[in-house]
């Protein structure tokens, strides 16, 4: 008897809680999506294509290992059948001839081109799930494909069975015939015969097959990224409403932009009369910047700290969808709760239809979760990991390192097509993070999206480039021209140096090679500043002399009123730790504005992890010499609340930076910041006030000269001469200085500085900081592709950390485990983010991975705890717990929750202090 056709699953009962989900459903389910989509993508011949491109893009699943082994389609006949992943044998059941001629019914698309639609939808298909060892079974021969022929041809029926269960499949979905769907006996047997598969579809990744794409004209490259991109997303928000069974829009309608700009008027009026001043509208550069007619173009953005960039940006937004970045999850995390005031949340407490902001890093479930409203916040979590919600506020590492374009780039850069992106701060990414967020950039304006750079501190350098990568762009369209907004250049107040927030006070510290240890006497200073009632932060460059400083002020305080009124904050805390010291210190002792009440002083020390975008405001700043832009940031944290014309006139100092006539910093020079940056920065702090009021040319000039006295000996050799030069360099600035250089420093002299420490008179192109950046921009436009996301990742991040719980924590931890089991069950589908909440964010630590200082071996890893130690034998808990725990290792370092990982009494010995 002929048997039914059976029903292929798209999904496995558990992974959609428990309902059957056919592929039918599925392919239904990325139509909705895609007519969701369909005003975001602007064209109907691309819709048209990504439509055909969802109908084919399972069709692969009907294979029987698919069904038997993935999906746990326990009736499913046949039963047999190699194994070959399901989006490559899809190709194989595709009639590219009948393809061909439905793409020539769509309009606007001429014979010349059904062939390129054609390749571009089977490479869609193929690779809309890219696994790491594509690249082996597209390159060679497969006997997968070999073996897939031999049963083919030998079982008749088998075969007729499979395109009986496909027909039926697909049954419900009448938009496009049913002959389409026919087997490709002559690809198979040309894989068999040693063809690869690349060469029936084209691989979007990897530079291997670069050459078979260069082909194409730039127009139709964007066609086929925003064909394979929107194909992506379709298929992955079509899984999550499966997973979740939650009813959402794949994209989340905003806010009008009158409403977008009532919410940030009554923002600014209600600081202004806070102040004691009057709203004028007219007098707000934020709505003369921003009109009704302007329809929002890229823009460049250079303003100083404190001067409202945040609701320039909102307001750029239009009611668009946009994308907020910055480099710190702390800023992030702030910037978060601005955008739900203003694009209007409503109750933080109750999950709402029209809560309209997403947050993305990579502790942003934990972070939502905060006190309380488990199922709403992770609910908020999951659209913002869909990219949903129209306002998108994240860390710069979940978006720029697709300008490496690894697998599933297309998807970013589809959604970008549409959206905006702000970028916050790019001055503080390394040189190399920073060229690829300017290549990032460049891409996303080549597919339609537009940006907004807006930084206190841009090196010109960065800015011309960006601008020389778009010339090509503005050629043929010069509507894409970025608009430059340069309040120091157009704000009378800022040009005349009528904003005056800080008075520098350069200290030159005297130490022996290699002690950066800060003096006794200048802790006594920070002491006698908090006892003046005064916010103090003090900020270090690496946590091991922050630790220092804090213990020493402790001790100094202890037993006084001030006993309890210092903290510190730097990375190598808990999250747990982390996020309580964020809330107590940033959003409560140092909030911004301060309070107008008298309060009793306080003091923060920390790391640079607070300089950029923290909405803080302190009264007086301690801090290690760093570069100049970075010491603009740091300023930015004092005297933060508004007032109308600043001008800072007290005879006391409100900046202290503290400047080491042997070496540089605590991180020497080498580890946290760049050598070349700080030599110079030295020269500009150690200049007089008549130095100041020179024009950049004349400063850069004086610079030089004092250089020009180091010229080398041709004689010595090169490690010799470089040292001697560094050296001599900085004597003679030393040797003209006073021991304490203080002044007056205007908004408009910071921004003079910045731009003579990038001069290329000084920091050459070809050199050191500069040849960084200008090596990783002629690689990205050679066009370089990263396999892999977390290659690209680690590139754009460039650093080498190692995650570990202390060793003396084993036994808290292990108690932990053990009530985790008890009160949590195993069908919690949040499982893993209240697992990280409440056992893993309690004991875990990044810090820097030396191998030669750190034992990272098997029996030191927490897999092989979990694997060997008495705690449970639960089967089902201990594979999710070596899953979840891989990567994380038990080291011997001590741990204290007011201090972190603790430096100085730790049993490993020679700990690596270079990180921040």
């Amino acid at each position: 008897m002929e048997r039914e056709a059976s029903r292929i699953f798209a999904k496995s009962l558990n992974r959609s809680n428990g309902k059957e989900v056919l592929l039918s459903d599925h392919t239904n389910d990325l139509l909705k999506a895609l007519d969701s989509l369909k005003p975001k993508i602007n064209s109907e011949k691309l819709y048209q294509l990504i439509k055909l491109t969802i109908y084919l893009h399972d069709l692969g699943k009907v294979l029987p290992y698919y069904q038997h082994s993935t999906v746990k389609n326990k009736e499913y006949y046949p039963f047999d059948l190699t194994n070959i992943p399901h989006s490559l044998f899809s190709v194989l059941w595709i009639d590219k001839e009948k393809l061909k001629e439905l793409i020539r019914k769509i309009d606007t698309i001429s014979e010349s081109e059904v062939e390129d639609y054609k390749n571009f939808i089977l490479s869609a298909v193929a690779y809309h799930h890219w696994r790491e060892n594509f690249s082996e079974l597209i390159r060679f021969s497969n006997n997968d494909f070999e073996r897939l022929n031999d049963v083919l041809n030998g079982r008749k029926k088998l075969f007729e069975q499979l395109i009986k269960n496909l027909i039926e499949g697909v049954k419900g979905i009448n938009e496009f015939e049913k002959e389409l769907i026919k087997f490709d006996t002559e690809m198979l047997v040309g894989l068999t015969r040693g063809v690869p598969f690349s060469e029936y579809s084209i691989p979007p990744y990897q530079l291997y097959w670069l050459p078979k794409r260069i082909d194409l004209n730039d127009e139709k490259s964007l066609e086929w990224i925003k064909l394979s991109g929107f194909l992506m997303r379709c298929d992955h928000f079509a899984s999550y409403r499966e997973d979740s069974g939650e009813d959402e829009e794949i994209e989340i309608s905003g806010i009008h932009f009158s409403a977008i700009k009532e919410n940030i008027r009554g923002r600014i009026k209600s600081v202004l009369e806070k102040s004691g001043k009057t709203f004028e509208e007219e007098k707000v550069w934020q709505f003369n910047e921003i009109t009704e007619n302007d329809d929002g173009n890229n823009c460049i953005l250079i303003a100083p700290t404190g001067y409202g960039k945040t609701e320039f940006s909102f307001l750029w937004s239009k009611g668009e969808k946009f994308f907020y970045t910055l480099p710190l999850r702390s800023a992030v995390n702030q910037i978060f709760d601005r955008a739900k005031g203003i694009f209007g949340d409503g109750d933080d407490d109750v999950m709402s239809k029209n809560r309209k902001v997403g947050l993305l890093h990579s502790d942003a479930d934990i972070y939502l979760l905060g006190d309380g409203g488990e199922t709403d916040n992770l609910k908020t979590y999951d659209l913002a990991k869909q990219i949903s919600y129209p306002v998108m506020v994240s860390t710069g590492d979940q978006f720029f390192p697709y300008a490496l374009r690894p697998p599933s780039y297309e998807k970013i850069f589809a959604t970008f097509s549409h959206s905006r992106l702000i970028i916050d701060e790019v001055q503080a990414y390394d040189p190399r993070a920073a060229a690829i967020v300017v290549k990032f950039i460049q891409d996303i304006v080549r597919m339609g999206g537009k940006f907004l750079l807006m930084t206190a501190t841009l090196p010109d350098f960065i800015k011309e480039t960006i601008e020389e990568m778009l010339e090509k762009l503005i050629e043929k369209s010069p509507g894409i021209k970025p608009k430059t907004i340069d309040l120091y250049k157009n704000d009378e107040v800022l040009l005349n140096n009528e904003t005056i927030k800080h008075k520098v006070n350069t200290i030159l510290i005297e130490n022996t090679e290699k002690d950066y240890t800060i003096p006794s006497e200048q802790l006594t200073s920070i002491i006698k500043t908090a006892e003046n009632n005064k916010r103090v932060l003090v900020i270090l460059n690496t946590v091991k002399q922050a630790q220092n400083v804090y213990d020493r002020l402790k001790a100094e305080l202890k037993e006084t009123e001030y006993e309890n009124r210092i903290w510190m904050l730097h990375s190598r805390f808990t999250y747990s730790d982390r996020r309580s010291l964020e809330k107590e210190t940033l959003e409560k002792e140092f909030n911004n504005p301060k309070s107008d009440e008298k309060e009793r002083g306080k003091i923060l020390v920390a790391t640079q992890v607070i300089e950029a975008s923290l909405d803080i405001d302190a009264d007086v700043l301690f801090t290690e010499i760093a570069p100049m832009d970075a010491l603009v940031q740091r300023m930015g944290r004092v005297l933060r609340r508004y007032r109308d014309n600043w001008k800072y006139n007290e005879e006391e100092p409100n900046v202290f930076v503290w400047v080491l006539n042997n070496g540089y910093e605590s991180g020497q020079g080498k580890y946290v910041y760049n050598e070349e940056l700080l030599r110079l920065t030295k020269q500009i702090l150690l200049l007089s006030n008549d130095d100041l009021v020179l024009t950049e040319k004349e400063i850069v000039q004086k610079l030089n000269e004092n250089s020009a006295q180091t010229k080398p000996n041709k004689k010595e050799s090169k490690k010799k001469t470089k040292a001697k030069k560094k050296e001599t360099a900085e004597k003679a600035v030393i040797e003209t200085v006073p021991q304490n250089n203080c002044y007056h420093l205007s908004e408009y002299q910071k921004y003079k500085l910045i731009k003579v420490l990038y001069d290329d008179a000084l920091l050459k192109r070809n050199e050191g900081y500069k040849k960084k950046f200008f090596d990783t921009i002629d690689l990205l436009e050679a066009g370089y592709m990263s396999d892999r996301k977390e290659e690209a990742e680690r590139m754009f991040r460039e650093i080498n950390t190692i995650t570990i719980i202390p060793s003396e924590q084993k036994a808290n931890f292990k108690s932990s485990l053990l009530e985790f089991i008890e009160n949590h069950s195993q069908d919690n589908n949040r499982l893993y983010t209240l697992f990280k909440r409440k056992v893993l964010y309690k004991y875990i630590v990044s810090i820097p991975y030396n191998p030669k200082k750190i034992n990272k071996d098997r029996y030191n890893s927490l897999e092989y705890w979990i694997e060997n130690e008495d705690y449970n034998r639960n089967d089902l808990w201990q594979k999710r717990f070596i899953r979840w725990c891989k990567g994380i290792y038990f080291i011997d370092y001590k741990y204290d929750e007011k201090i972190g990982i603790d430096t100085y009494n730790q049993t490993q010995k020679d700990y690596d202090e270079t990180f921040l």
